[in-house]
């Protein structure tokens, strides 16, 4: 339309009509905002795994009442960044947290220095000492 007299006036009708009194000055209320909800473990699984299957679904559900939700988003990102698309693969991530402990500082693997004596005995004599 037009910015002239018939112009505004054809708006000022149509939103009358869509205001219906014709109180077109009336402040519009914002739509509801969603709130921000986290995808349930689920769809988290369907969109970046695969397929669920009734067993599976069982697997999810008790991994949900043992680990926190964070965990479980965050090992499935872990998974799919090494493109390990599988639930076996995210339950290990999720179990070696749990039992070692999640971003501690500390880096994996073993440590400890332990003797010559120590090593054959643990391997056997004669074993690669590399």
């Amino acid at each position: 339309m037009l910015d002239d007299a018939p112009g505004r006036r054809t708006l000022e009708k149509l939103e009358k009509d869509a205001w219906g009194k014709g109180d077109h000055r009336r402040a519009r209320s914002a739509p509801p905002e969603e709130p921000a909800t986290r995808p349930n473990i689920f769809t988290l699984y369907e969109e970046n795994i695969g397929l669920l299957t009734p067993i599976l679904a069982d697997r999810l559900r008790e991994a949900e009442g043992l680990y926190p939700d964070p965990w479980i988003e965050e090992a499935i990102e872990q998974a799919c960044a090494y493109n390990k698309r599988s639930w076996g693969y995210i339950e290990a991530i999720l179990k070696r947290w749990r039992d070692e402990g999640k971003d501690d500082g500390k880096l994996g693997g073993y440590t400890k220095k332990i003797s010559l004596g120590e090593y054959e005995r643990r391997r056997g004599p004669g074993s690669p000492r590399y």
